[in-house]
């Protein structure tokens, strides 16, 4: 009997325990077909076959020899058997069936089943065919009514989008269409300037990216940054598109500086207000907790990527010392602030400060004056290898000379890690923060040697915020066991 349509696979008929399917006559309900009787001959005896006939078989044999398969053609051949009898039991009863010559020919009642399943089912898959093409029909069209209406749906929510940027995030290539083609082809006469384009993330979720889909009509772009996120400049003139983002990324940074500088004002005034309501009081190491944008020139020299993203924050540790997480671009880590240098030695380890620096002048700095940071730059040490170079005599054979302590400054311990490979920085490198006022809004530093830059660096710091931003790393861990430790993780 016909089964139920089905337009993925032709219609099976099913008669007497035997089905017909697309030209083929199997046992029903599985793909075993009647096999000949020479063939079946060969593959019971392959002594009687050729040695490639022999392989040939073997092969076969060892695929089709199952319960299944011998019951199967027993049944095509009209040879009378036990369902419960064994494996052997059956293939020993069709060997003897072929040997006997009963599969020779097929029964009359097989044959002339199989040729009137051949008839009836030529009828029932006209009739599939028929259905199918008739249910493909029905398909397209519903598949293309659903895609008018979407169509439709999205050409609406297109024309809600009221800027560029929100069509543009809406769908990249209804932009195009809308601003730059005509009938499918680039038309510079539509939007000939330039413009930038603020696109939310989904809509960069695309298999075109804005640059890719660009490119294609012979547009160009540009990504930059804006103070309010990230943003793409688009048009057909290449420089001009350039220009654009130049001038937003310019634009960017001067917002920043002017956002620095806002909250540096403010930090200032809170100082202010606090020594009056205080009246004359002393420098206090206290003083210098809280957040501060970094001004380091030989820094963005090595790597302008780092620009307006240098960072000093600075919190308590204890009765004499801070401690601070710092990011100078090319190195970050911890650092040690203290007083007294004498106090960092016990910490950390002595460091021969005479191979970073020699005398400094002992002079006092107002906040506001461009004058003393002026004057701070030009106390900036000599090293002992420049001294000898001068011809001057080496302070190897002198005793040291104590070097004064102005009451501001704060001496510096530093550890961390170069961002690049993320190499450890084991040894203390020492420093200073000259702080211009007791609010300590703003400080003028030296660093004596800044590993991967040079030595007797100069950098600028200003306040941002009373509170800390960032929390340190404890100081250990950037010890000589996890230098070594982080050495044998990269190179293994």
């Amino acid at each position: 009997m016909p089964e139920m349509f089905n337009p993925t696979k032709p219609p099976v008929l099913r008669c007497n325990g035997f089905q017909f399917c697309r030209d083929r006559f199997t046992l029903e309900d599985t793909d075993i077909a009647r096999v000949e009787g020479p063939r079946l001959h060969g593959l019971l005896h392959p002594e009687t076959l050729s040695l490639q006939g022999r392989m040939v078989a073997a092969e076969e044999a060892r695929k089709l020899f199952k319960k299944d398969f011998f019951a199967a053609q027993l049944r095509f051949y009209g040879i009378e058997f036990r369902m419960s009898s064994k494996v052997a039991d059956l293939r020993s009863l069709l060997e003897e069936s072929v040997h006997h010559g009963k599969c020779d020919v097929v029964p009359e009642p097989i044959a002339r089943l199989e040729q009137r399943m051949c008839l009836e089912y030529e009828s029932m898959y006209q009739a599939w065919k028929k259905q199918v093409r008739a249910w493909d029909e029905e398909k397209r069209q519903r598949e293309t009514e659903a895609k008018a209406r979407e169509k439709e749906r999205q050409d609406a929510a297109f024309a809600q989008c009221k800027t560029p940027s929100e069509k543009a995030s809406y769908d990249l290539q209804r932009f195009m269409d809308f601003y730059y083609l005509n009938e499918g082809k680039p038309d510079k006469s539509k939007t000939p300037a330039p413009m930038v384009l603020q696109i939310h993330p989904r809509g960069l979720d695309k298999k075109l990216s804005l640059h890719d889909l660009s490119q294609r009509y012979d547009l160009h772009t540009k990504f930059c940054m804006s103070h309010e996120g990230p943003r793409h400049c688009i048009g057909w003139d290449r420089d001009a598109v350039y220009r654009l983002a130049d001038n937003i990324n310019k634009e960017k940074k001067e917002a920043e500086r002017r956002e620095r500088d806002t909250d540096y004002q403010r930090c200032v005034a809170r100082a202010r207000q606090r020594c009056q309501s205080q009246g004359n009081t002393s420098f206090e190491l206290r003083q210098c907790v809280g957040s501060y944008s970094i001004e380091c020139d030989a820094a963005l020299k090595f790597d302008k990527r780092y620009e307006n993203n240098l960072t000093m924050d600075i919190s308590t540790a204890g009765n004499e010392t801070l401690i601070a997480a710092y990011d100078f671009g090319v190195i970050k880590g911890t650092m040690l602030l203290s007083l007294s240098e004498e106090n960092l030695d016990a910490i950390t380890g002595a460091v021969s400060k005479q191979q970073y620096y020699s005398d400094y002048d002992d002079e006092e700095y107002d906040e506001d004056s461009d004058e003393a940071t002026n004057t701070l730059a030009k106390t900036v040490p000599k090293t002992v290898a420049n001294k000898r170079a001068a011809g001057g005599p080496s302070n190897a054979s002198k005793k040291r000379k104590r070097i004064p302590t102005l009451s501001r400054r704060v001496y510096y311990r530093l550890r961390g890690q170069e961002t690049g490979e993320g190499q450890i920085i084991p040894d203390s490198a020492p420093g200073h923060l000259e702080f211009l006022s007791d609010g300590c809004t703003k400080f003028v530093g030296l660093a004596y040697d800044f590993p991967y830059i040079d030595r007797n660096v100069r950098f600028l710091g200003y306040k941002v915020s009373e509170q800390p931003l960032k929390k340190p790393d404890p100081w250990d861990a950037f010890s000589y066991g996890t230098y070594g430790l982080a050495s044998t993780g990269r190179w293994n």
